[in-house]
């Protein structure tokens, strides 16, 4: 006997948490398909102020000042999300995710993933449409490694390592009883004429339940013009847990030693 999920979640982070940031026709195609594919769930989307009184009231100190020091808000959502979903259980979606078919979840699963598409490190798991029961010790050692994460400063080889696929992905290599866990797979289709790279979520039966639909990487700009963040740059800059930028800084003492070097030639 198979079931379908209850509660559907999804996070639209931006800057101020405009309650209002425009959004495209995409992004209401995307939000529409997650709903009429689970006509019988709960759906709720969250933005940063209702993330953070979540967490507030469900969470211990540690959990809330490690989402709040996150820049990148994908980063933010990663951690959030992985709370939601073990407070509550039920599905949760990437906004840019054009839904096709319901998941059914057996009753012996409590968790469905997908791995990551081809080139990534091969224990790498997208984050980016999760099924998972409340209570999910996955998730539980998720949040904490995020938390040791937050602690260390820690930034890895990759821009997926702090709070992601990469991240996600060891936690989950970590799980005893993996057979309550149905493992698909993200599969990457092809790159379209907008430059779009289109990837599915393939169930194990080979049934196509999603696909994403977005062209830029590291942040949402096709769904939500304006109010966004670029996680890969950040990551690039070492400024993800709320180190402030120092770019500017960098620039002027290396003009100043320039000037400096110059002002000594002409005085020989």
């Amino acid at each position: 006997m198979t079931t379908t999920p209850l509660r559907l979640f999804q996070i639209m982070i931006t800057d101020g948490d405009q309650p209002s940031a425009v959004t495209t026709d995409t992004f209401a195609r995307n939000v529409e398909s997650f709903r009429s594919t689970y006509p019988n769930a709960e759906y709720q989307r969250y933005g940063n102020d209702e993330l953070v009184a979540f967490l507030a009231e469900n969470y211990p100190e540690p959990v809330l000042r490690a989402y709040r020091a996150l820049a990148p808000y994908a980063f933010k959502a990663d951690l959030a999300r992985y709370c939601l979903l073990h407070t509550y259980g039920g599905l949760y979606s990437d906004l840019s995710y054009l839904h096709l078919r319901p998941i059914e979840i057996g009753s012996r699963s409590e968790m469905v993933v997908f791995r990551d598409v081809a080139g990534h490190p091969s224990w790498a798991v997208s984050n980016g449409v999760i099924y998972a029961e409340a209570g999910s010790p996955v998730l539980e050692r998720a949040i904490t490694r995020v938390v040791k994460h937050f602690n260390a400063r820690f930034y890895g080889h990759s821009s997926l390592e702090p709070t992601g696929p990469y991240m996600f992905g060891r936690v989950l290599a970590e799980t005893l009883d993996w057979t309550s866990i149905i493992f698909g797979d993200s599969q990457r289709l092809n790159i379209d004429r907008t430059g779009r790279v289109n990837i599915v979520k393939v169930m194990p039966s080979g049934e196509i339940v999603a696909i994403r639909n977005k062209t830029a990487e590291g942040e949402f700009s096709d769904l939500v013009p304006s109010g966004g963040n670029n996680y890969n740059h950040l990551w690039a800059q070492r400024r993800i847990w709320g180190e402030p930028d120092t770019r500017g800084v960098i620039e002027r003492l290396r003009s100043d030693l320039k000037a400096r070097r110059v002002r000594k030639r002409r005085s020989r």
